[in-house]
């Protein structure tokens, strides 16, 4: 007999992203059976408790990461993909769903080095790494550029859609 219930994983660069745009998912999840987990950064510990008990009255356990929206710190960076790889690595998610730029990147080269086959990503936009038109948003951009080529790869489907 085929387990039909999936442990999924949800992972953007904040909660705001998952509680404003994916609840009807989340939901939609639940209603079919399905285990459903939340990984986002929380600011400090009183907000993380918020967090957990937000996520836990939509049914949903909520596992805080250290991931910063605009930092370039090459060993947070890497903190951050191996954090997402560990927690792979123990939940042994079904499938993960990525959202925004840090996530779709870290999240979908650990998922693949955890041995997660379904992987799938959102990119709602080009953002200001894309847009900008200085020196240091350029080499930005080409670094993005090289790590979406790289990451990009070890997803089953890429979404993209636009905000209005």
């Amino acid at each position: 007999m085929e387990k039909t219930s999936k442990r999924i994983i949800m992972v953007a660069n904040t909660a705001f992203t998952i509680t404003n745009f994916r609840t009807e998912l989340i939901n939609n999840f639940i209603e079919l059976g399905h285990e459903v987990h939340v990984c986002c950064p929380s600011h400090d510990a009183l907000e993380e408790r918020e967090l957990q008990k937000q996520f836990s009255a939509l049914g949903v356990k909520y596992w805080p990461i250290d991931i910063s929206r605009r930092g370039m710190n090459p060993i947070a960076e890497l903190k951050t993909l191996f954090s997402l790889f560990f927690l792979y690595r123990k939940l042994r998610p079904d499938v993960v769903l990525n959202y925004t730029i840090k996530p779709v990147i870290y999240s979908s080269i650990a998922a693949k080095f955890a041995g997660i086959k379904k992987t799938f990503s959102n990119i709602t936009g080009l953002g200001y790494v894309f847009t900008g038109t200085s020196f240091r948003q350029k080499i930005v951009k080409t670094i993005v550029l090289l790590q979406y080529k790289v990451a990009l790869k070890f997803n089953r489907l890429v979404f993209f859609s636009k905000r209005r």
